[in-house]
């Protein structure tokens, strides 16, 4: 299925930074699953399930493992949605 994306940007001019970016897409993939029920189930997913667990993942001081899963979370997420993650789902999902 052909993808047409709409890319609206506002932008601030007097320095220049980007304030707001949403990317559109027109197909219906994200009405059929909300967003919200693929973020719980991509962080239930990506993150340690218990505090042990995770000094466990830290105390073997690899940084391959510790992102591993977040980047298996976030090609999901673009498989389930059609688009890349934001930075603050991601924040959101991972702390």
């Amino acid at each position: 299925m052909e993808k047409k994306e709409l890319t609206n940007f506002n932008v601030n001019m007097s320095n220049k930074n980007i304030i707001n970016s949403e990317v559109i897409y027109d197909d219906n993939q994200v009405n059929k699953e909300k967003i919200t029920d693929i973020m719980k189930d991509l962080e239930n997913k990506g993150n340690p399930k218990s505090v042990l667990q995770g000094l466990q993942l830290l105390a073997k001081n690899d940084v391959n493992e510790i992102l591993s899963p977040l980047k298996e979370c976030a090609k999901e997420f673009e498989q389930r949605t059609g688009r890349p993650m934001t930075y603050s789902e991601m924040r959101q999902m991972f702390g």
